[in-house]
């Protein structure tokens, strides 16, 4: 009768212990399932940003500056307003925010002249 306590107490032993150890594995699959997943999200994050990053200020701010000279003011303005968006979030700045201003500024009172002193309905 002894014998079996002691052997039915080893035995509840063995079960605790293999419990246990499947609950530590089970924990470590979950780490690692963790780590995967902040690997990705930290992957996902680089790539958004660098390709955010792609377009500096400076080439916003060339391509307005195109289409100022060829008397295309509505683009130049989404050009020059993305150069300003971009230079707001910039560390190391790539465009002088001042001669942003000054095309953008001239390219918007071109394009509002057009509206205020061109009557459309008239012309057609």
């Amino acid at each position: 009768m002894m014998m079996m306590m002691i052997m039915m107490m080893m035995i509840m032993m063995m079960m605790m212990i293999m419990m246990m150890m499947m609950m530590m594995m089970m924990i470590l699959v979950m780490m690692m399932i963790l780590v995967m997943v902040v690997e990705v999200m930290v992957v996902v994050m680089m790539t958004m940003t660098m390709m955010m990053m792609i377009v500096a200020a400076d080439d916003c701010y060339q391509l307005g500056t195109v289409a100022y000279f060829k008397d295309d003011h509505y683009h130049a303005i989404l050009w020059l307003t993305e150069a300003l968006n971009i230079d707001e979030r910039e560390i190391v700045k790539t465009a002088k925010r001042s001669l942003i201003l000054d095309f953008l500024s001239f390219s918007m009172y071109k394009v509002s002249s057009c509206f205020l002193f061109n009557d459309p309905v008239s012309e057609h």
